[in-house]
């Protein structure tokens, strides 16, 4: 019994061991977002921690993957300069993938489709179309696809002023209040505000444009945009992405 004890206390010794070499091998990536795009990514109201759409899929290939992420918050105009200077591994915030961006970052395969759309104020009767925005203000996110399709709007007679904010939490909350008439921003994203605004916000039927959001690595960075790619295809494959997605979204 002492002999099989020992043995057994050296059996627990080394699965000990091999686990924390195991987790010491476990590569890190830092990752950085901006927590108030919901439902891509935004801040539990009961841990503080940065949970999503993106943080799920991405922890999901990690695991995958077999490697970690660590989360940090930071602007969203920041995001692809933090990227280029080595502040962070990667990207993951609704970022959707252009030329422009792709000359000096590497983009993940696409994984969801999402667009640009008009979000208005329910009992705002002047505005039931697109032709509607002339002469009206718009609040948009820094950085942002949607601040491009505004200053296109604007550039072509269709807008008459954009109000650049930091985040578009805080574009919806001057919606709501009636300092700007309208917020141009992801479709997913105008979803998400019109559920939490409980029927006082509604979105103009037709978008602006389609668009695809990818994850961002540097150009340096082949190793990781390739386990970014080859775990989305595999959660994709064995059903995960599906779970994540029905958890965020009512839609396809």
């Amino acid at each position: 019994m002492k002999a099989s004890f020992q043995l057994s206390l050296l059996a627990l010794f080394a699965a000990a061991i091999f686990s924390f070499s195991a987790q010491a091998d476990s590569k890190v990536y830092n990752v950085g977002t901006e927590p108030t795009f919901p439902p891509f990514e935004m801040l539990d109201s009961d841990s503080g921690e940065i949970t999503g759409f993106d943080i799920d899929l991405l922890k999901a290939i990690a695991e995958d993957q077999g490697f970690e992420v660590k989360i940090h918050s930071l602007g969203f105009d920041g995001l692809i300069p933090a990227v280029l200077t080595g502040k962070i591994d990667m990207a993951a915030s609704g970022i959707t993938i252009t030329d422009k961006r792709a000359k000096v970052i590497n983009f993940s395969t696409p994984y969801i489709e999402a667009g640009i759309g008009v979000l208005i104020r329910k009992d705002d009767a002047s505005i039931k179309t697109l032709d509607d925005l002339k002469g009206k203000t718009a609040g948009v996110q820094i950085g942002t696809s949607g601040q491009k399709a505004a200053e296109d709007l604007k550039a072509a007679g269709k807008l008459a002023n954009i109000v650049v904010m930091d985040n578009a939490s805080l574009a919806v909350t001057d919606l709501l209040k009636g300092r700007v008439d309208t917020v141009i921003n992801d479709i997913p994203v105008n979803n998400a505000f019109i559920t939490k605004s409980g029927g006082k916000l509604i979105m103009l039927e037709k978008p602006l444009n389609k668009e695809e959001y990818g994850f961002v690595t540097a150009k340096n960075s082949k190793e990781l945009l390739d386990m970014l790619n080859k775990g989305l295809a595999n959660v994709r494959a064995n059903g995960t992405y599906d779970k994540i997605y029905a958890k965020y979204f009512t839609t396809k």
